[in-house]
Protein backbone atom coordinates (compact mmCIF):
# COMPACT_ATOMS: atom_id res chain seq x y z
CA UNK A 1 0.00 0.00 0.00
CA UNK A 2 1.40 3.40 -0.91
CA UNK A 3 2.04 6.16 1.60
CA UNK A 4 -0.83 8.20 0.11
CA UNK A 5 -3.25 5.25 0.45
CA UNK A 6 -2.21 4.69 4.07
CA UNK A 7 -2.79 8.36 4.85
CA UNK A 8 -6.22 8.21 3.21
CA UNK A 9 -7.18 5.14 5.28
CA UNK A 10 -5.94 6.79 8.48
CA UNK A 11 -7.93 9.91 7.59
CA UNK A 12 -11.14 7.90 7.16
CA UNK A 13 -10.52 6.09 10.46
CA UNK A 14 -9.95 9.40 12.25
CA UNK A 15 -13.13 10.83 10.72
CA UNK A 16 -15.15 7.76 11.74
CA UNK A 17 -13.85 7.96 15.30
CA UNK A 18 -14.59 11.69 15.51
CA UNK A 19 -18.10 11.39 14.04
CA UNK A 20 -18.99 8.20 15.88
CA UNK A 21 -17.74 9.30 19.25
CA UNK A 22 -15.65 6.17 19.72
CA UNK A 23 -13.27 6.28 22.65
CA UNK A 24 -15.70 7.72 25.15
CA UNK A 25 -16.41 11.15 23.72
CA UNK A 26 -19.92 12.38 23.01
CA UNK A 27 -21.22 11.17 19.66
CA UNK A 28 -22.21 13.69 17.05
CA UNK A 29 -22.20 16.63 19.48
CA UNK A 30 -25.83 16.10 20.51
CA UNK A 31 -25.00 13.89 23.50
CA UNK A 32 -24.81 15.72 26.81
CA UNK A 33 -22.70 14.33 29.65
CA UNK A 34 -23.75 15.11 33.22
CA UNK A 35 -22.40 14.09 36.60
CA UNK A 36 -23.78 10.83 37.92
CA UNK A 37 -23.03 8.11 40.41
CA UNK A 38 -24.56 6.37 43.36
CA UNK A 39 -24.18 3.40 45.64
CA UNK A 40 -24.29 -0.37 45.19
CA UNK A 41 -25.43 -2.67 47.98
CA UNK A 42 -25.49 -6.46 48.18
CA UNK A 43 -27.29 -8.26 50.99
CA UNK A 44 -27.93 -4.89 52.62
CA UNK A 45 -24.25 -3.89 52.83
CA UNK A 46 -22.18 -1.57 50.64
CA UNK A 47 -20.35 -3.47 47.90
CA UNK A 48 -16.72 -2.33 47.59
CA UNK A 49 -14.62 -2.81 44.47
CA UNK A 50 -17.53 -3.39 42.09
CA UNK A 51 -17.43 -2.12 38.51
CA UNK A 52 -20.65 -0.31 37.54
CA UNK A 53 -21.35 0.18 33.82
CA UNK A 54 -24.06 2.38 32.32
CA UNK A 55 -25.00 1.69 28.67
CA UNK A 56 -27.10 4.61 27.40
CA UNK A 57 -29.52 4.35 24.49
CA UNK A 58 -27.48 7.12 22.84
CA UNK A 59 -23.90 8.08 23.64
CA UNK A 60 -20.79 6.50 25.10
CA UNK A 61 -20.91 3.98 27.90
CA UNK A 62 -19.93 5.21 31.36
CA UNK A 63 -18.43 3.33 34.25
CA UNK A 64 -17.10 3.70 37.75
CA UNK A 65 -15.72 1.57 40.59
CA UNK A 66 -17.26 1.50 44.05
CA UNK A 67 -15.24 2.60 47.06
CA UNK A 68 -15.31 1.08 50.57
CA UNK A 69 -18.75 2.60 51.15
CA UNK A 70 -20.16 1.19 47.89
CA UNK A 71 -20.19 4.64 46.26
CA UNK A 72 -19.22 5.23 42.63
CA UNK A 73 -18.81 8.17 40.25
CA UNK A 74 -19.33 7.74 36.50
CA UNK A 75 -16.92 8.61 33.68
CA UNK A 76 -17.29 8.20 29.94
CA UNK A 77 -13.83 7.35 28.69
CA UNK A 78 -11.58 10.15 29.89
CA UNK A 79 -14.46 12.57 30.48
CA UNK A 80 -16.38 12.83 33.72
CA UNK A 81 -20.08 12.09 33.45
CA UNK A 82 -22.69 9.94 31.78
CA UNK A 83 -24.97 10.55 28.77
CA UNK A 84 -28.45 11.91 29.46
CA UNK A 85 -31.27 9.44 28.84
CA UNK A 86 -32.30 5.89 29.70
CA UNK A 87 -29.44 3.51 30.52
CA UNK A 88 -29.07 -0.20 31.05
CA UNK A 89 -26.80 -0.98 33.99
CA UNK A 90 -24.41 -3.82 34.75
CA UNK A 91 -22.44 -4.54 37.92
CA UNK A 92 -19.41 -6.81 38.16
CA UNK A 93 -17.71 -7.72 41.45
CA UNK A 94 -14.93 -10.30 41.44
CA UNK A 95 -13.04 -11.98 44.25
CA UNK A 96 -9.59 -10.60 44.82
CA UNK A 97 -8.22 -13.11 47.26
CA UNK A 98 -10.75 -12.09 49.90
CA UNK A 99 -14.27 -10.91 50.48
CA UNK A 100 -15.14 -8.08 48.12
CA UNK A 101 -17.49 -6.56 50.65
CA UNK A 102 -15.93 -4.94 53.67
CA UNK A 103 -17.16 -6.38 56.93
CA UNK A 104 -18.68 -4.08 59.52
CA UNK A 105 -15.26 -3.87 61.16
CA UNK A 106 -13.72 -2.79 57.84
CA UNK A 107 -16.22 -0.07 57.05
CA UNK A 108 -14.59 3.28 57.61
CA UNK A 109 -15.14 6.98 57.44
CA UNK A 110 -12.51 7.81 54.84
CA UNK A 111 -12.71 11.52 55.66
CA UNK A 112 -11.20 11.06 59.13
CA UNK A 113 -7.87 9.72 60.29
CA UNK A 114 -7.76 6.18 61.75
CA UNK A 115 -8.40 6.18 65.49
CA UNK A 116 -5.66 3.64 66.22
CA UNK A 117 -3.12 1.32 64.63
CA UNK A 118 -5.62 -1.55 64.36
CA UNK A 119 -8.09 0.59 62.39
CA UNK A 120 -5.26 1.79 60.14
CA UNK A 121 -4.28 -1.84 59.41
CA UNK A 122 -7.91 -2.74 58.61
CA UNK A 123 -8.19 0.20 56.21
CA UNK A 124 -4.95 -0.79 54.50
CA UNK A 125 -6.16 -4.39 54.19
CA UNK A 126 -9.49 -3.25 52.69
CA UNK A 127 -7.74 -0.94 50.21
CA UNK A 128 -5.33 -3.71 49.21
CA UNK A 129 -8.29 -6.05 48.66
CA UNK A 130 -9.92 -3.48 46.37
CA UNK A 131 -6.66 -2.97 44.48
CA UNK A 132 -6.21 -6.74 44.03
CA UNK A 133 -9.76 -7.04 42.72
CA UNK A 134 -9.13 -4.35 40.14
CA UNK A 135 -5.77 -5.68 38.95
CA UNK A 136 -6.00 -9.43 39.45
CA UNK A 137 -6.08 -11.82 36.57
CA UNK A 138 -6.17 -15.56 36.49
CA UNK A 139 -3.60 -17.59 38.33
CA UNK A 140 -2.41 -21.14 37.84
CA UNK A 141 -4.70 -22.60 40.51
CA UNK A 142 -8.06 -21.24 39.35
CA UNK A 143 -9.98 -20.83 36.13
CA UNK A 144 -10.34 -17.12 36.89
CA UNK A 145 -11.73 -14.70 39.43
CA UNK A 146 -15.14 -15.66 40.76
CA UNK A 147 -18.04 -13.29 41.01
CA UNK A 148 -19.13 -12.35 44.53
CA UNK A 149 -22.58 -11.40 43.23
CA UNK A 150 -24.97 -13.32 40.96
CA UNK A 151 -23.63 -13.41 37.38
CA UNK A 152 -26.91 -12.03 36.02
CA UNK A 153 -25.88 -8.53 37.11
CA UNK A 154 -22.72 -8.48 34.99
CA UNK A 155 -24.50 -8.04 31.64
CA UNK A 156 -26.28 -4.68 31.25
CA UNK A 157 -28.52 -6.20 28.56
CA UNK A 158 -29.98 -8.81 30.92
CA UNK A 159 -29.37 -7.49 34.44
CA UNK A 160 -32.77 -5.74 34.65
CA UNK A 161 -30.98 -2.78 36.30
CA UNK A 162 -31.83 0.56 34.68
CA UNK A 163 -31.33 4.26 35.32
CA UNK A 164 -32.88 7.34 33.76
CA UNK A 165 -30.17 10.01 33.67
CA UNK A 166 -31.54 13.57 33.66
CA UNK A 167 -29.96 16.93 32.86
CA UNK A 168 -30.14 17.75 36.59
CA UNK A 169 -27.04 16.18 38.20
CA UNK A 170 -28.66 16.27 41.66
CA UNK A 171 -31.15 13.64 40.43
CA UNK A 172 -28.44 11.33 39.06
CA UNK A 173 -27.52 9.53 42.27
CA UNK A 174 -28.73 5.96 41.89
CA UNK A 175 -28.99 3.17 44.47
CA UNK A 176 -28.73 -0.41 43.27
CA UNK A 177 -29.76 -3.02 45.84
CA UNK A 178 -28.56 -6.34 44.40
CA UNK A 179 -30.39 -9.51 45.43
CA UNK A 180 -28.79 -12.97 45.90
Amino acid sequence: MSRQSRLAVLGWIALAVWVGGCGGGPAGGDVKLVDGGGIVKFRGSPLAGARVTFVPDKGPLASGTTDLEGKFKLSSGTMSGVAVGPCKVGVTALEGGGDARPSASMSVDSARAPANEEEAKKRLQAMNTMKEMQTSGTDSTTAGPKSVIPERYSNPESSTLTADVTTDPSKNQFTFELQP
